[in-house]
């Protein structure tokens, strides 16, 4: 958002990764957890406990997971001055995992603040945790608002598809064996983010909502020789992945640095900046060169120390407890983390963790040495001897190797002991002895499957071979079967399966078998057609994939086009009625019943008692054309001759003549009348009679009845002379 009341909040959430630490221990004011998961999942998930987690008593699957988290809390209460609770949303859901990676999880402060009674700089974001803290009050108007939001992967927990098989490790205080991910270190990791160790500059160098945050603050470019808040949106894109040249150069981190051996540039701790830019781990934890590892590091370490990220951590505004005087130095613990471990021999060598755990106050060590139970030292391992040290404020996990020998003799389960002794500086012994068990490797047969899940062959292909492998193991020998069930393909008719549908690997073998399927090409226009092909175990107890093979055999026959429906050319009506008197007449003509095709016809002309040019003209063409497609009517223009000729009605029939090849004619005749509009002459007068006694003049009564009817006739001649003169 663009404009703030004081005090100013920005939402912002940043996702990471992972870490380690140690120890517990309170304050005034607490980190509180609130529980976010609905029932029956994440913390609430009421499956059993996982069993032999070290220093864990949670009776269900959740309250492990929560324990682990309280034991967190714990650690930075123990190192932070609190005056104000640090609310922590807390959720176990699913996140990214593949077979090589995972989300472990995710943390970032739910508010940021600025300009806020009792900040230590103007115009600079402060995590809220950090903010609160600061002001010595919740600056947040809702009192359950949470400061960090986290979420952890519950896909880690018994999932063989995420991380192979890798499981949270909850024990606490302790080192996850192989094969597993400390929860513990992984949620100190993430609070960490979630206190500040995290940069609120995007990729691209914008700074968030245009102001630098504390963590942000100190971090300079060794190349370019200045601090990021001094420099252009530009050049903080390009320090991002200056890998090696950034380094955090807060006042109280500049001056503790004795401790890291590597991961400096010109005395300065480096800041994580790979090339290419990693979203959500680049610039917001300490390089990966840092040796020893430090707690805020982007992945995963055996060991971790958090005196730089304290002193980070007390840069950016936090007060640290280690600088309260206090009571006596508490030198804590030395224990082996776990009380038993078993290795088989090919899977060496083991790493035996070592914790110091309850303090860190002064420098400590304790030896680590091996001791032969049934196994053969230098036969079926290497002899352990040797010193482990921790230094003034240095606490967590120190590990040692124990190389296991991986000979080819069949021995069964052979053990011997790991023995803490000598401890020197104060510190105290806990669990000073872990039980190792060394067995040989379990026979690996692997597992069988299709290389492919489906394919498309034409049925002219004469044949095709469906692919099965074994893979991951080639210990004895395997025996599969193949099955067909046919969907819409038909054996023997679309295919023919091989004689033998059973597949064999011997002992020591692997890779691929190919199954040949015999194709039959036919003349049938049948379409796609499919059968589903599935594996079987024949050898006892073989790993055989559920996943399927779908075998699709396309035709190669084609579809006859379908017939043609150019449709017929017909009169829309099969009589048609004109005065002279109106001057023209339009005939329509119609295409019924398809429209493929181009159709032509011309009209015929036969005249009855109508005459052309002198009862009506045509026009001067009378073909018409209905294009591919087309359909509906077309229509010829006639004009009518209004003459004066008392002639009575008159009529002519017009007929369709089809011109296109294939065209069809029906309703071909139409009779066209046209009806007269001119009235008779009146009879002639009747001759008197004349008188008996008067001569009779013949001629006198006969000449105008001549003069009648050559007048009529003189008439007609005009009108015929008046048409022919037309153009």
């Amino acid at each position: 958002m663009n404009k703030f009341l004081k005090p100013q909040t920005i939402a912002c959430l940043f996702s990471l990764f992972t870490l380690f630490g140690v120890s517990t221990s309170t304050m005034a004011a607490n980190i509180v957890l609130i529980n976010n998961d609905g029932a029956a999942e994440g913390f609430n998930d009421p499956a059993p406990a996982v069993p032999g987690q070290t220093g864990n008593t949670g009776i269900t699957l959740g309250d492990q997971r929560l324990q682990v988290f309280q034991a967190a809390a714990d650690y930075w209460e123990a190192r932070l001055v609190l005056t104000v609770d640090v609310r922590v949303g807390i959720n176990f859901n699913p996140l990214t995992c593949f077979a090589n990676r995972a989300t472990l999880g995710s943390a970032g402060a739910a508010t940021l603040f600025r300009d806020f009674p009792g900040a230590p700089m103007s115009s600079t974001l402060y995590v809220a945790a950090l903010a609160n803290n600061l002001a010595g009050r919740r600056l947040s108007s809702n009192p359950n608002a949470v400061d960090i939001n986290a979420t952890f992967n519950s896909d880690i927990d018994n999932n063989d598809d995420c991380l192979r098989g890798t499981n949270w490790w909850l024990g606490i205080n302790s080192s996850a064996p192989n094969g597993t991910i400390s929860l513990f270190d992984t949620v100190l990791h993430e609070i960490g983010h979630g206190l500040g160790v995290s940069s609120g500059i995007r990729q691209n160098g914008q700074l968030l909502n245009g102001f630098i945050d504390a963590y942000a603050y100190f971090l300079y470019d060794e190349t370019q020789g200045d601090f990021w808040r001094n420099l252009t949106v530009a050049e903080r894109v390009t320090s991002a992945t200056n890998t090696g040249n950034v380094t955090f150069r807060g006042p109280n981190v500049m001056s503790n640095t004795g401790h890291i051996n590597t991961g400096k540039n010109g005395g300065q701790l480096q800041i994580y900046a790979p090339n290419p830019y990693q979203n959500g781990s680049s610039i917001s934890h300490w390089d990966t060169a840092l040796a020893p590892d430090e707690l805020m590091e982007p992945s995963a370490t055996p060991t971790s120390d958090d005196r730089a990220t304290l002193q980070m951590l007390k840069d950016i505004g936090w007060q640290l407890a280690q600088d309260q005087v206090g009571p006596p130095p508490v030198v804590g613990t030395v224990a082996l983390v776990d009380d038993q471990l078993s290795i088989i021999e090919n899977e060496g060598p083991l790493t035996i963790n070592v914790q110091r755990t309850g303090g860190s106050d002064g420098a400590v060590s304790v030896r680590v040495r091996s001791q032969a139970i049934t196994a053969t030292a230098n036969s079926d391992y290497n002899i352990i001897n040797q010193v482990v040290n921790w230094a003034d404020g240095e606490t967590g996990i120190k590990s040692v190797t124990l190389a296991i020998n991986n000979d080819s003799a069949t021995e069964g389960n052979e053990t011997l002991d790991v023995i803490l002794s000598e401890p020197s500086g104060g510190v105290v012994l806990g669990n000073a002895d872990v039980r190792v068990t060394i067995s040989d490797p379990a026979p690996v047969p692997g597992r069988v499957e299709f290389v492919r899940t489906n394919e498309l062959v034409d049925e002219g292909s004469g044949s095709v071979n469906v692919q099965v492998q074994r893979i991951e193991g080639d210990d004895g020998q395997l025996e599969v079967s193949v099955r067909f069930t046919d969907d819409t393909a038909t054996q023997s008719a679309d295919y023919t399966p091989p004689i033998t549908t059973n597949i064999v690997w011997l002992d020591g073998e692997s890779g691929t078998r190919n199954l040949s399927i015999t194709l039959i090409d036919d003349a049938d226009v049948e379409g796609n057609e499919s059968t589903n092909l599935t594996l079987s175990a024949i050898t006892p107890g073989a790993n055989v994939s559920s996943r399927g093979f779908r075998l699709t055999i396309t035709d190669n026959d084609q579809t006859p086009p379908p017939p043609t429906e150019p449709g017929s050319i017909e009169f829309v009506s099969t009589s048609a009625s004109v005065s002279e008197a109106d001057g023209s007449v339009e005939i329509p003509l119609q295409r019924v019943g398809g429209t493929d095709g181009r159709i032509e016809v011309d009209l015929i002309f036969f005249d009855t008692t109508a005459s052309v040019t002198s009862d009506y003209t045509r026009p001067s063409s009378t073909r018409l054309v209905w294009e591919e497609g087309q359909s509906g009517i077309r229509s010829i223009s006639l004009d009518i001759v209004d003459d004066t000729v008392v002639e009575g009605d008159e009529f002519t029939d017009i007929l369709i003549q089809a011109i296109s090849a294939g065209a069809s004619v029906s309703s071909n005749r139409l009779r066209l009348i046209i009806t007269d509009n001119d009235q008779a002459l009146p009879a002639p007068a009747p001759t008197p009679t004349p008188p008996a006694n008067e001569e009779f003049n013949v001629l006198e009564a006969i000449v105008p009845i001549l003069g009648a009817i050559n007048a009529q006739k003189q008439k007609k001649r005009e009108a015929e002379q008046k048409k022919e003169s037309k153009p």
